[in-house]
């Protein structure tokens, strides 16, 4: 019987390129493909539940950004979905209140922290009244900002 280490064992295809074995007798996967799709993909049943919380608002629009879903107010970004996390803005001066409650980090996908912004983790979303919390606290902030 082959163990799991085996059956993820890399080899070389004959073009070069590295592949991952995923299980007896299926095709290998190629590295690069498996990278493109866990960059690219977003949580989209956070999205789906994020989306009715607050779709009736007025100025709701949603964009695909940042390799994730955005969800604006009033042409301001209010929350996101980026890989598994809920992207939410709650403002500079609550950055450290934020950062202080369970289940978030720091908004630095790119090498810089956006403060006034958090990531909170799946575990802080499981119910839904934690996200619906998330979300008002995000679309509160939001809407004292000035419509563009």
């Amino acid at each position: 019987m082959m163990s799991v280490d085996d059956r993820r064992r890399i080899t070389e295809s004959r073009q070069g390129r590295v592949l991952i074995d995923t299980a007896d007798g299926l095709p290998p996967v190629g590295l690069d493909f498996l990278r493109s799709i866990l960059e690219m993909a977003y949580d989209e049943q956070l999205a789906d539940r994020v989306r009715p919380l607050l779709k009736r608002r007025k100025g709701f629009d949603e964009k695909k950004m940042f390799g994730g879903v955005g969800f604006l107010l009033d042409g301001h970004m209010c929350v996101g979905v980026w890989k598994q996390y809920l992207i939410v803005r709650l403002g500079k001066n609550k950055h450290e209140q934020t950062m202080a409650r369970p289940f978030t980090k720091e908004f630095d996908i790119t090498g810089r922290v956006m403060k006034g912004w958090a990531m909170v983790e799946p575990l802080g979303l499981e119910s839904d009244d934690e996200l619906r919390a998330w979300v008002r606290q995000a679309a509160r902030f939001t809407g004292s900002l000035p419509a563009k």
